[in-house]
């Protein structure tokens, strides 16, 4: 018999919807970025077909603000 998991729909849907990254989810689970969490996370939220496509990328605090440039480098105008 399979060993039941405590990453339940239930528990895991309302902190997916209200965070922008799997890495948000795993810090409002108490859980550390460390080893494969992050993969474990994602496993759970795929196998449940909750959402993530609200999520904003890897560069979404980059200057506390989403990362509208691409990657490209900021230009400065003085």
């Amino acid at each position: 018999m399979a060993r039941k998991s405590k990453y339940t729909k239930e528990l895991l849907e309302p902190i997916v919807f209200s965070s922008r990254s799997i890495g948000q989810v795993i810090d409002k689970l108490g859980l550390s970025r460390a080893g494969g969490t992050c993969k474990y996370i994602q496993y759970h939220i795929k196998k449940h077909k909750i959402s993530t496509k609200h999520f904003l990328g890897q560069g979404w605090n980059k200057f506390g603000q989403p990362d509208f440039n691409n990657g490209r480098e900021h230009r400065r105008i003085f």
